[in-house]
């Protein structure tokens, strides 16, 4: 044997140039209790443990063939990507995001769940008409561009849009009027007022009225009833748009109770914002006490004009 390491260094514990000082190859070979057969068989069931079912193969983890645990076609370089944004890019992206989130708009989060919002109203207790209204809003707001518009500085000039021909109906009612009336002459119902107010830059399309009419028989005598329904301007002159002759009455019944509700089209009356007076023209058959309860409704639709 050479002399350095001496034997003595390799097989006992004496020390030398290779072997440290108090180690020898029975330190490396341990007390014999595992031979090297033993730990070899150790490390080949590690490995298949790692490779082969029913643990998910390093194939399926690393590549993909798929496996129990790891999607077919899909693999820890599924995960990752391609490479294009790595993790630091990724971390930079968040900082930013967090730094754009400042403290308001961290409240504006925070008040997702604020108790208000909570309380929308349930859209069953929409009306029909505001229901109708958003049906309509669909279609109302539809862009129609016959052809491509012109560009001029990059912004587009002369787009047409149905916006333009968007009808809006609006109501406005009156108080009551009350009257009793026991003589056959004609004799007019208390006149009442209706304020109509517009938006600015809106033009009228269209004006119904409706007169709310009921009818008590205020004695045992039958009654036929004339009614005409008058409109004007604040103080202007009366114009009749509703006339006919016994379309009201009731048999000689005391308290017999009857209604009415001419409607018509006084577009050419209410022109725009404004103050209008409303009453009937009453015509009894009996000159007997009749009691007549009248209510005016204007639906006024409107569109608003382009700027």
């Amino acid at each position: 044997m050479k002399a350095s390491p001496s034997a003595d260094s390799i097989l006992f514990k004496s020390g030398g140039a290779v072997c440290p000082v108090g180690k020898s190859i029975w330190d490396a070979l341990g007390d014999g209790t595992a031979d090297l057969n033993l730990l070899n068989l150790e490390i080949i069931s590690i490995y298949n443990r790692l490779v082969d079912t029913p643990e998910p193969p390093l194939d399926s983890i690393l590549f993909k063939t798929g496996g129990p645990i790891c999607p077919t076609g899909k693999s820890i370089w599924s995960a990752l990507g391609s490479g294009a944004v790595s993790l630091d890019d990724l971390n930079t992206d968040l900082d930013t995001l967090l730094a754009r989130l400042t403290a308001t708009r961290a409240g504006y989060l925070d008040n997702i769940n604020n108790a208000q919002l909570l309380n929308i109203p349930n859209l069953s207790t929409l009306t029909a008409a505001r229901i109708a209204y958003l049906d309509l809003l669909n279609s109302y707001l539809d862009v129609a561009v016959s052809s491509r518009a012109p560009e001029v500085g990059g912004n587009l000039q002369a787009v047409k849009t149905d916006v333009d021909n968007m009808q809006v109906p609006i109501k406005f009612t009156s108080a009551d009027a009350l009257n009793d009336i026991a003589v056959t002459t004609p004799t007019d119902t208390t006149e009442k007022e209706i304020v109509v107010s517009l938006p600015t830059g809106a033009s009228i399309v269209k004006v119904m009225l409706a007169a709310l009419i009921t009818v008590m028989n205020n004695t045992a005598n039958a009654q036929k009833i004339d009614v005409d329904v008058k409109g004007r301007v604040s103080g202007g002159s009366w114009s009749t748009f509703f006339s006919q002759d016994d379309c009201l009455g009731f048999p000689a019944a005391d308290g017999a109770t009857t209604g009415f509700v001419p409607t018509q089209d006084v577009t050419t009356l209410v022109t725009g914002a404004g103050t209008y007076g409303f009453k009937l023209t009453i015509t009894q058959s009996a000159a007997q006490s009749v009691r007549y309860t009248t209510q005016y409704v204007l639906i006024v639709t409107y569109k608003m004009s382009p700027p």
